[in-house]
């Protein structure tokens, strides 16, 4: 099973993807069909469209980020290389980082409040 996720995910999403499944065929156990295997790769496929449906979110977040916050004169950059700029930004932060950034930019959090919850709910 891993190497059905490996094939179709993000290399960064593999572990946890698995992760995921196992620990959702754990919790069911007892309520597992006799065959697993269709029942695991059912649920690893829906593990990797939700980490996708999550990048996908990410992303959006990024762009807005991008057309709330900037003025469209610095560096001679067109509006279209900032988002890429800010999404390639967003991409590499820690999703804790993501988590800060977004309470405190929509949400009006303080940054210590954003940080807070941030490490409530990123661990």
């Amino acid at each position: 099973m891993p190497r059905f996720v490996r094939r179709r995910a993000h290399p960064m999403n593999v572990d946890d993807i698995v992760g995921e499944t196992f620990l959702a065929a754990w919790r069911r156990r007892g309520d597992l069909p006799e065959d697993q295997r269709p029942w695991l790769f059912g649920t690893a496929r829906n593990a990797m469209l939700n980490a996708h449906r999550g990048q996908q979110r990410r992303t959006a977040v990024a762009v807005r980020v991008m057309e709330n916050g900037g003025d469209d004169s610095y560096d001679g950059l067109s509006r279209t290389e900032k988002r890429m700029d800010v999404v390639a930004a967003w991409r590499r932060l820690s999703v804790a980082d993501q988590v800060v950034l977004a309470l405190h930019v929509w949400v009006g959090l303080t940054d210590g409040d954003a940080a807070t919850v941030s490490t409530v709910t990123c661990g």
